[in-house]
């Protein structure tokens, strides 16, 4: 069953193939937020918990319009953002374990 979760990357990438980056966004990825429990994620040894949200995004990180409005609106204080996401990360590697740190990194960036 959480094999499942490896399902909506192929079909946001064919859906990006056939319809298109903003139709894939707008009629698959949005309603697949709103209708699929949060409940079904797949535990992988060594990576985070992946759940059908972050899958089905994974293909949209891979393309140029992506990259090029992050940049291109990038704020300063967006610095202070992954400083601070960076900083609590690694107190939780000190404190705790490198799992763990990995594990909170993954969920609040």
């Amino acid at each position: 069953m959480d094999k499942l979760v490896l399902l909506p990357p192929i079909i946001t990438v064919a859906l990006f193939m056939i319809k298109g980056f903003n139709w894939t966004f707008i009629y698959f990825w949005i309603p697949m937020l709103l209708i699929v429990p949060v409940y079904l994620e797949m535990d992988g040894p060594g990576i985070p918990p992946l759940s059908f949200y972050l899958t089905g995004f994974l293909p949209f990180l891979f393309r140029k319009e992506i990259y090029r409005a992050a940049f291109n609106d990038m704020h300063w204080l967006d610095i202070f953002v992954y400083a601070f996401v960076f900083s609590i990360s690694w107190a939780e590697i000190k404190t705790t374990s490198f799992s763990s740190g990995r594990q909170l990194f993954f969920t609040n960036y």
